[in-house]
């Protein structure tokens, strides 16, 4: 009957450690979870305790939360509906691909309202985009130079020299004819471009 207790209290003892998994060390505390009470290795205590767990498997953490584009920062400007890119417009909350190809096909956009009945996006949508989207357009007969080169991609100091020169336009597309744009940095900024 003694050497049986003493077997019983042996073996009750043993328990902690055979909950480890398979190369574990038992942690100062005697316990599986570590520390006082099984708080300590785990969020959860002992790894037995997490939602689903079972006795021995590791918890693996919450992934991280979606990433989303917050206001802008101070001196960042926000994104133009006439320029920006489709992948430029997702990074929008609410714009997904289809809004984004949507925004470019109907381009150009006085403002951003024209986009709800030109594109078809929820005006609540852009309501929530307040102070994010802008509408720039430039009248390439009266703009300044500095206007041009701060405003439209592709638009260097020789070219905002070369519109200038070029003065007058009747169409957009005589700036590829008179103010020697390219064809491919005229389609880019094509949707910005205004004549009064």
């Amino acid at each position: 009957m003694r050497f049986l207790t003493k077997g019983l209290l042996l073996g009750l003892l043993a328990l902690p450690a055979l909950a480890l998994p398979a190369g574990a060390q038992m942690p100062q505390g005697g316990t599986p979870g570590g520390g006082q009470g099984g708080t300590q290795g785990s969020p959860y205590g002992t790894p037995g305790n997490a939602p689903g767990g079972q006795p021995g498997q590791a918890v693996r953490p919450a992934p991280p939360p979606p990433r989303t584009l917050g206001p802008p920062a101070p001196g960042q400007a926000a994104i133009d509906l006439n320029l920006a890119t489709v992948e430029e417009l997702q990074l929008l909350p609410g714009i997904g691909p289809s809004r984004a190809a949507a925004i470019v096909t109907h381009r150009p956009y006085r403002s951003a309202e024209e986009v709800v009945s030109k594109a078809s996006v929820p005006a609540s949508v852009i309501s929530d985009l307040r102070g994010r989207i802008t509408t720039v357009q430039v009248n390439v007969n009266t703009a300044t130079k500095r206007d041009m080169v701060s405003t439209l991609p592709g638009i260097g100091d020789a070219r905002a020299d070369a519109i200038i020169r070029g003065r007058p336009y009747a169409r957009p597309e005589e700036l590829v004819s008179k103010g020697g744009v390219p064809q491919a940095a005229f389609d880019r900024i094509r949707p910005a471009i205004t004549l009064r």
